[in-house]
């Protein structure tokens, strides 16, 4: 099971774009915020994030992880409404 700490920063990392952002939000170090992604990356067992010069971008099946995070997120918050 993916764990949803890290389902969230893959989440911000879509919203927010680069990782200092992320980690800037949520009051992480941007190095603590790679560690979890990548993490999450062996979890899924699937690359999430690619290089593109020095940023790196979500990859299709990210896009689509975190896709099925919000439906996750907001079922969630009607269960706890």
């Amino acid at each position: 099971m993916l764990d949803m700490k890290r389902l969230r920063l893959l989440w911000e990392l879509r919203a927010r774009h680069t990782v200092a952002a992320v980690a800037e939000a949520l009051n992480y170090t941007p190095s603590a915020v790679s560690q979890q992604l990548a993490l999450l990356e062996r979890e899924a067992g699937v690359p999430l994030l690619r290089k593109v010069g020095r940023t790196r971008e979500l990859t299709v099946a990210a896009h689509a992880l975190v896709d099925e995070t919000e439906a996750l997120l907001a079922g969630r918050e009607r269960a706890e409404a």
